[in-house]
């Protein structure tokens, strides 16, 4: 990161490691590092086979919210402490969005894994993405890095 504007998926990131994340709903994400999304634009721009082509930035397969806090846990060790999370049942997740509007948003998407392919991104300009893990990680020492999370 470069300063304070966070996107939603470093501020559950960040929420995650001051530990105001009281659980996790099986919610799943594609990630991907921003240095990937700029690194392959520029390709992308760049590159004669990529005219007038879409490519899709995501590292791998989806990660939930769980996984990420598990992933922070093992390559941060106590500073990630607070992010150890617990994985929170779909059907209370259901019951929280009768009263709360964050829960009513993502009640709909409990449980659902929406894959995406960054196939066409590899093959077509030879991008190799970061890892979801190493995405993950970068992002959190960066929240610490910035002081944003102490």
């Amino acid at each position: 990161m470069l300063n304070e504007d966070l996107s939603t998926s470093i501020e559950i990131i960040k929420r995650m490691l001051e530990g105001s994340l009281p659980g996790a709903p099986r919610l799943y994400f594609g990630v991907v590092d921003v240095r990937d999304v700029a690194g392959m634009q520029i390709k992308a721009m760049t590159a004669p086979e990529a005219k007038g082509e879409r490519f899709l930035a995501v590292a791998g397969d989806p990660v939930s919210i769980y996984d990420m806090s598990v992933i922070l846990q093992q390559a941060m060790g106590e500073k990630a402490a607070k992010a150890k999370l617990r994985q929170m049942p779909d059907w209370l997740i259901r019951v929280m969005a009768l009263f709360n509007p964050l829960a009513r948003e993502a009640a709909p998407r409990v449980g659902i894994r929406s894959a995406a392919s960054n196939a066409k991104a590899r093959e077509l300009l030879d991008w190799q993405f970061r890892s979801n893990e190493e995405a993950i990680v970068a992002s959190g020492e960066s929240l610490i890095k910035l002081g944003i999370v102490r």
